[in-house]
């Protein structure tokens, strides 16, 4: 994303980052770490969202559900 675009506000990548560093050891995270994180979280949700939306389109649906996005999910995680 482009300066100024919206997305994964970048203190709450931090906040999970560090969450998980303090649980192994770790006690700060660098800037560049938390830009990284921020961008891959927001391509796999890219990913997910447009999965999911393909699957509610092949169910002759408007709306995305919960199953939708959980059943999206689940087919990239298993595919990796």
């Amino acid at each position: 994303m482009a300066r100024g675009e919206r997305g994964i506000p970048m203190a709450a990548v931090e906040r999970l980052l560090k969450r998980r560093g303090t649980q192994a050891g770790v006690d700060r995270v660098s800037d560049k770490a938390v830009r990284a994180m921020k961008e891959i979280l927001e391509d796999v949700a890219l990913e997910i969202a447009g999965r999911a939306a393909a699957l509610a389109q092949h169910a002759k649906r408007t709306t995305v559900k919960p199953e939708d996005i959980k059943l999206a999910a689940k087919a990239l995680f298993r595919g990796l």
